[in-house]
């Protein structure tokens, strides 16, 4: 019964991965059509959040640490990226903790 699940868990795992690689490739060749509609990017942008945290917390990182870990890696890109994204950070950053 064990070895049903551990081979459940790999294949949820490896469609979770090749599922974001797909959609990740889909929005980088919709970025490439300046005529195609937001409304898909916006299903793809959401697709691969959705599953990057699933696939998060079946490699057992659950979703308020990776929520945490994301808010921390904010402060630390504010400092450490280019001044151009400091402000998008920044912007992003308010934005979850007005969330929470």
């Amino acid at each position: 019964m064990q070895d049903i699940n551990i081979t459940k868990e790999i294949k949820e795992i490896d469609f979770l991965r090749a599922d974001i690689l797909q959609k990740f490739s889909e929005l980088n060749k919709s970025m490439l059509n300046i005529n195609q509609e937001n409304k898909n990017r916006f299903s793809l942008f959401s697709d691969i959040i959705i599953n990057c945290y699933i696939l998060a917390e079946k490699m057992g990182i659950d979703y308020s640490h990776l929520d945490q870990k994301i808010i921390n890696q904010l402060k630390i890109n504010m400092f450490k990226e280019s001044e151009f994204l400091k402000d998008e950070y920044l912007e992003f950053l308010k934005y979850l903790s007005v969330r929470d």
